[in-house]
């Protein structure tokens, strides 16, 4: 009989350990491991990610910057309610990993890409798209 995760989990020292961890159930891992609280405190920070994302979208007077980090953020966002659809079991594993938690690979690299386009775009935020500066 599998033990439960519980609130604080299991620890990293056990030895019945969960099956092999792929990329996709990266998250079910956590839980198991660091508890429930843990798993929704990632959860949250992820969610405040992508919340903290789209605000810029917002204030951003660029309408072509605006489109840019909507649809980063609209990424991010469907890579994380298809990763808990996922192992939920209500999608069957199609390999949407977890933002920022997998371990290597191109997903990973291209969401540190995006990342780096959301900075860009921040960081001319109150440039209009004559170029002048808006104060």
């Amino acid at each position: 009989m599998r033990e439960q995760a519980g609130l604080f989990g299991q620890g990293l020292g056990r030895e019945q350990w969960m099956a092999p961890v792929f990329e996709e159930t990266v998250l079910t891992n956590i839980i198991y491991t660091f508890g429930w609280l843990a798993g929704i405190a990632l959860l949250v920070v992820i969610g405040l990610f992508i919340f903290r994302t789209a605000t810029i979208g917002f204030r951003t007077r660029d309408q072509y910057g605006q489109f840019v980090v909507a649809s980063i953020a609209t990424i991010f966002a469907v890579q994380l309610a298809l990763n808990i659809l996922e192992i939920s079991g209500f999608v069957s594993l199609i390999a949407f990993s977890l933002p920022f938690i997998g371990f290597g690979g191109v997903g990973f690299i291209l969401n540190m890409a995006m990342v780096g386009l959301v900075m860009s775009v921040y960081r001319r935020r109150k440039l209009s798209i004559q170029g002048e500066v808006s104060r």
